[in-house]
C-alpha cells in the first residue's frame, strides 16, 4: 500500500524528477494498480527503456494497464511504437484500449510527420472503421476522418447526440471540442441548441456549453 501511495503521488506531482530505472521493476508488479500507475509515469520519460515496457504492457492482462500504456505511447515516437499501437487497434478486445491506441497512433504519426497531409492517413482509418464494431471507438474514427477531409462524419457525430447512453454523447462532444473552426462553428452551434436545452447530464452538457460560447478569438487559439 506504501508503495501504491508513493506512485499516487508522484503521478500527481508534475514537478518531481523521476529515476524511472526505478520503476522498471515495478513493471512486473502484481497488483494491476501498480503497473497502471508506472505506465502513467513513464508518459513523461520517453527513453528507449521506457518504451519498451510501456510496448510491452500494451499486452498486459489488465484492461486498465493496457489503455494507460496506449495513452501514454501517445508521446513517444518511431515505427516500433505506430506498429504497436496499429496492432492494438486491430486487435485488442477492449475498446476503450482500442480508442486510446487510436488516439495515440494519430498523435504519434504526425508528430513523426508534421508536414505531412492528413489525407495520408484518411484510407487506412477508414479500412479500420469498417472492421470496427464498437460505436464508441467509431465515433473517435470519426472525428479523425473529418479531420482528414470526409465532412460527412460531422452529421454523423451530431446524429449520436440522440443516443441515451450519455458516455457515447460525452464522445460526441469530445470529437465536437476538436473538429470545431471557424468553418463549421456556426453549423454546429445551431445544431447543437435543442440538445443543449435537453441535456440531463451536466458534465456533458457543460462540453456543450462550451462549444456554444466558442469564439473567434478561441477558434484562431486551436490553429
Amino acid at each position: 500500500m506504501v508503495q501504491k501511495d508513493i506512485l499516487f503521488d508522484l503521478v500527481n506531482d508534475k514537478k518531481t524528477v523521476i529515476d524511472y530505472r526505478k520503476l522498471y521493476p515495478l513493471a512486473e508488479d502484481e497488483d494491476s494498480e501498480v503497473r497502471q500507475f508506472v505506465a502513467e509515469l513513464l508518459a513523461r520519460d520517453h527513453s528507449f527503456d521506457s518504451e519498451i515496457i510501456l510496448v510491452g504492457f500494451l499486452k498486459d492482462e489488465d484492461e486498465l494497464v493496457r489503455a494507460e500504456a496506449a495513452d501514454s505511447l501517445s508521446y513517444y515516437s518511431g515505427d516500433n511504437v505506430l506498429s504497436a499501437l496499429m496492432s492494438s487497434c486491430k486487435d485488442d478486445e477492449s475498446e476503450i484500449v482500442r480508442s486510446y491506441a487510436l488516439l495515440s497512433y494519430w498523435d504519434v504519426y504526425f508528430g513523426d510527420n508534421p508536414d505531412i497531409s492528413k489525407e495520408s492517413i484518411a484510407k487506412t482509418l477508414s479500412e479500420l472503421n469498417e472492421f470496427e464494431n464498437s460505436l464508441l471507438v467509431k465515433l473517435e474514427y470519426a472525428g479523425l476522418l473529418y479531420l482528414c477531409g470526409d465532412l460527412d462524419m460531422l452529421d454523423y457525430l451530431l446524429l449520436e447526440l440522440n443516443n441515451s447512453d450519455h458516455y457515447i454523447r460525452n464522445t460526441v462532444m469530445n470529437n465536437l471540442l476538436k473538429v470545431s473552426n471557424e468553418d463549421n462553428i456556426h453549423f454546429i452551434q445551431e445544431a447543437l441548441k435543442p440538445y443543449y436545452k435537453n441535456e440531463s447530464v451536466n458534465f456533458v452538457k457543460k462540453k456543450m456549453g462550451a462549444v456554444l460560447c466558442y469564439s473567434d478569438d478561441v477558434l484562431d487559439s486551436k490553429k
